[in-house]
């Protein structure tokens, strides 16, 4: 009798223990949007089938973005936004002008390349950083080429197919946000952000020894897209041979009907992937592949836009837990960069001490608006863009 006691609370105790797994891997996925992804049986989530889906639908046309063979993705040209609050102009640049190829006389032309930040996700244009550096400096002409999502290599990419569209770039500002960095070595959203932002394929590189090797994006032609879709494991599991976080994540099991199997490996990867670029005093590992590709790439786009007779500075901005963590323990999650940059002599502006020493920021909670900076955060990084560079040189 006891022993069937014994035995029927131990699985009690296992079914609850189950349930409980089951419950945390729903949690994870409506907190963190991460899910079970095995590179062996590679199966995408419904939310990422439905967004590719309406993606070819439209041709890969969205309100402001469109499908790109190369990047991956762009702004669209001539486009506006639903609610008329972001405007593209003919070359893809966030403007409500167009621009001549040349600047006008007497005028300083700066060009800025990033994601959702320089873009200016949330923001009206005339709120913009950028905007704000033409109001404080009525000489300068500053062109915002982000687009939303994008990461050091396609900023490269991006810098490099339109370093010629306008002329006499005096400035060319590169932006770095922290998390920025986890983006080089992935050429398939879903294996890294699984369902966050857009989930589309892109380029990235690889190291070769000490160089850079080009991955083109793997998925090149929109009806690519459909082949993905209706041949799932073995189309990701190609797209995957050059993406780092594909090829290090777990397999499948016997035991993965088991809640708790599944739960534990998407916790470890997750930590795994954590700790492979973060240290524990929340740094970049300079031992990582991401940080070592990262690297390499804003070098190359510092030098390349140094050949085009530019002037390259490369901007960092924090997202709120590197405002929190450095306000408290004074802690910059990109130190050992920083530390490069002054090696190598490459021009930066790290926004967490202009965030920190700027008069009005008493609370970090004051640059954000919702999980995009707020229209003092722009201001600040107007004012203090303005001010390096008028540093850099005084004629201006």
């Amino acid at each position: 009798m006891d022993l069937i006691i014994y035995t029927f609370s131990a699985l009690l105790i296992y079914s609850i223990f189950e349930i409980i797994c089951f419950v945390g891997i729903k949690l994870i996925y409506k907190k963190k949007r991460v899910y079970y992804l095995p590179k062996d049986k590679p199966i995408l989530s419904r939310q990422t089938v439905d967004f590719i889906s309406r993606f070819i639908e439209r041709e890969g046309k969205g309100t402001i973005k469109e499908f790109d063979k190369v990047l991956g993705w762009k702004s669209r040209p001539n486009s506006v936004s639903e609610d008329g609050l972001y405007k593209i102009n003919s070359e893809g640049a966030r403007s409500n002008v167009e621009y001549s190829e040349i600047p006008k006389e007497g005028i300083t032309r700066i060009t800025t390349f990033g994601d959702c930040v320089t873009f200016g996700e949330g923001m009206a244009h005339s709120k913009c950083w950028q905007k704000i550096m033409e109001n404080i400096k009525p000489n300068f002409e500053v062109i915002n080429f982000g687009v939303e999502g994008f990461g050091p290599a396609q900023n490269y990419l991006h810098y490099f197919k339109n370093k010629n569209v306008y002329t006499d770039q005096k400035f060319v500002l590169i932006a770095f946000v922290s998390t920025n960095i986890y983006k080089p070595i992935n050429m398939f959203r879903p294996f890294y952000s699984f369902d966050h932002g857009l989930q589309l394929s892109k380029p990235g590189y690889v190291l070769q020894g000490n160089s850079l090797e080009l991955v083109n994006n793997p998925i090149d032609d929109l009806i690519k897209y459909k082949t993905v879709l209706e041949n799932q494991e073995e189309k990701l599991i190609r797209i995957g041979t050059h993406d780092h976080y594909f090829k290090t994540t777990y397999r499948s099991s016997s035991l993965d009907f088991l809640p708790s199997v599944k739960f534990f490996k998407i916790i470890i990867d997750s930590y795994k992937r954590l700790r492979e670029v973060f240290n524990r005093h929340s740094q970049f590992c300079t031992d990582s592949l991401a940080y070592k590709t990262t690297l390499k790439i804003l070098e190359k786009n510092c030098i390349d836009v140094k050949a085009n007779s530019s002037i390259p500075v490369i901007i960092l901005f924090p997202l709120k837990n590197d405002l929190r963590n450095y306000f408290k323990n004074g802690i910059k999650p990109w130190q050992p960069m920083l530390d490069h940059f002054n090696k190598v002599n490459l021009p930066f502006i790290d926004m967490l001490d202009a965030f920190k020493n700027h008069s009005s920021v008493q609370n970090i909670n004051i640059l954000f608006s919702g999980r995009n900076y707020s229209e003092t955060a722009h201001r600040i990084i107007g004012e203090t863009a303005v001010k390096f560079i008028t540093k850099m040189n005084s004629d201006l």
